[in-house]
């Protein structure tokens, strides 16, 4: 399809920016009304994190990698510095470490929402091989994970506190 049809098809079917997002993806088509944030975090950002030492802040990538993080995030989430890159990564964190599955109440429910937001991220990105690397992992490596991706559910952007 070309764009101007899914453009239509978006606008007939009054679908949200999210849902919008997501029929691009689905088709294979570049959302040009999207501008997706770079890897790349400027010094001053990173210092105004870092600098922030009572309260837990850090900065994700596009495939929910935490690149900057402070001492504070360190204290309630773990110690970032002490881990591998790999393991440095919003999803791998949750559906591999036993304490944080213990620490979120409601943990299926939850989990399932942010899974759905982490599924809008992967289709905008489809095709980049960082990402289908890290889910056939955790598919390999959780079991939860893996059924839960089957369900192929999908949720726009929330703020997680």
């Amino acid at each position: 399809m070309s764009t101007t049809v899914l453009e239509n098809l978006s606008q007939a079917l009054r679908l949200d920016p999210t849902e919008r997002e997501h029929l691009f993806a689905l088709a294979g088509k570049t959302d040009t009304k999207n501008v997706h944030p770079l890897e790349n975090v400027s010094e001053s950002l990173r210092n105004i994190v870092i600098s922030m030492k009572d309260n837990p802040a850090c900065i994700l990538g596009r495939r929910w990698d935490i690149l900057v993080w402070n001492e504070a995030a360190s204290a309630l989430l773990g110690d970032f510095d002490g881990m591998p890159p790999e393991e440095r990564n919003t999803i791998w964190r949750i559906f591999t470490y036993p304490e944080l599955k213990q620490r979120i109440v409601n943990w299926e429910d939850i989990v399932e929402q942010i899974l759905a937001q982490f599924r809008v991220t992967y289709d905008r990105y489809a095709g980049d091989l960082l990402f289908e690397e890290l889910v056939e992992k955790l598919k390999r490596v959780s079991p939860e994970f893996k059924r839960m991706w089957s369900h192929h559910n999908v949720m726009g952007e929330r703020l997680w506190i």
